[in-house]
């Protein structure tokens, strides 16, 4: 069934009549009228349905009634009908009066009040009398009006009763807790909070101030790394300047050590260069003879012999071919090299000898150089040495 029932669940809610028993009238009704009978059942009316339209109608009044109130949440209260039979209460309010009751429900629904100053009428339809100061209780109330008993008026019909002022007990009960509070014992009480207030303010500055040599240490700490750290930075440049200058001089020296070299090797006169001036000389010779038998078997009735002055022009003559002959092959295999010294003395062999003195001292000139280098050399490892180990520590 899908039709509303909204007067049938109003009359209801008005008798207090519950669900089970609504839908159990209803079925009965609807049987005795003719419009439930064995061949149509299909209008059913069940405690749901009656359950349904119940709230429907609730929610209705509640809606309009609640649209013409206009006070604040803090000044609402919520009346509540206690040990008393399920009676319906209606509002009797009276035209001139500004505070009363201003929504009342049924036994359901609970009664919304407004507590600014209640003067208002309530009327207790089949109700006893003496059930109207005792069943409101306060909801949505402050702290203070919670704790402090209400101050309300409440007039009944049957009996006009008036609800004295309670304020002289309020003040009663504020002198009591006034006179507690200067008692001994609590002034020991407070007298001991505020010694450990003092104690524990006393360790408070004790505390902020460790914390503030700590701050200082930490910063005292702080400028000394910065100042090792300038040294340490100053330290690292002098060394790398000492470094490059080690560099330097040691390149200086090397660079002199090799013109030095490259100048011996200039005047250095091998072995087979004194060998070849040996064979050359030996030529020399042996044709300077061979001229001098020639000349002697040329005329034998008047034999000429070489004079001394001959045999040195002829000795001459052969030095200078050698000299050509040696410095075209000194040019071809040096490449650069100057020529061979010449000889002018007579003896070759003197010539040899000197030649030979000359090389041993430029070998051993050329191993002191070479000496001079590596220890150079070294000590230019060394000091990169030291700069790293320096560096890393």
């Amino acid at each position: 069934m899908r039709a509303n029932i909204p007067n049938i669940s109003k009359e209801w809610d008005r008798h207090s009549i519950s669900d089970c028993a609504a839908a159990a009238i209803a079925s009965a009704v609807l049987q005795d009228v003719g419009i439930v009978n064995d061949c149509d059942s299909t209008i059913v009316i069940d405690r749901s349905k009656i359950r349904r339209e119940r709230q429907k109608v609730r929610n209705e009044l509640q809606s309009h009634l609640a649209s013409n109130l206009t006070v604040n949440e803090e000044k609402i209260i919520m009346v509540i009908k206690l040990n008393v039979p399920a009676y319906t209460l209606a509002p009797f309010c009276p035209e001139s009066s500004e505070h009363y009751v201003k929504i009342i429900f049924t036994k359901h629904d609970k009664v919304l009040t407004a507590i600014q100053q209640l003067l208002g009428e309530i009327k207790f339809v089949n109700a006893p009398a003496a059930a109207s100061p005792n069943n409101l209780s306060a909801l949505w109330c402050r702290s203070s009006a919670a704790i402090s008993p209400l101050n309300v008026q409440v007039r009944t019909i049957s009996n006009k009763k008036v609800v004295e002022d309670v304020s002289p007990t309020i003040q009663n009960s504020k002198n009591n807790l006034n006179q507690k509070l200067q008692s001994p014992a609590i002034n020991y009480e407070i007298q001991k909070i505020k010694d450990k207030m003092m104690e524990s303010t006393i360790k408070i500055k004790k505390v902020i101030q460790v914390v503030s040599k700590k701050a200082e240490s930490k910063n005292l700490m702080k400028d000394v790394e910065e100042v090792n750290k300038n040294q340490i930075e100053r330290m690292t440049q002098n060394n790398v300047q000492k470094a490059h200058e080690i560099m330097e001089n040691s390149q200086v020296k090397t660079n002199k050590n090799i013109k030095v070299l490259n100048n011996i090797d200039r005047e250095i006169i091998t072995e087979s260069n004194i060998s070849e001036i040996k064979k050359n000389t030996n030529i020399s010779m042996q044709h300077a003879l061979s001229l001098v038998k020639e000349t002697n078997n040329a005329d034998c009735s008047k034999p000429k012999f070489a004079s001394v002055s001959d045999l040195d022009d002829i000795k001459q003559e052969s030095r200078k071919k050698q000299n050509g002959n040696q410095s075209d092959k000194i040019d071809n295999k040096s490449k650069g090299k100057h020529d061979v010294t010449e000889c002018n003395h007579p003896h070759v062999n003197q010539n040899d000898q000197q030649q030979k003195n000359q090389m041993i001292k430029n070998v051993q000139e050329k191993q002191d150089i070479d000496f001079n280098i590596s220890n150079s050399l070294n000590e230019t490892k060394t000091d990169c040495s030291k700069l790293k180990k320096f560096c890393r520590d």
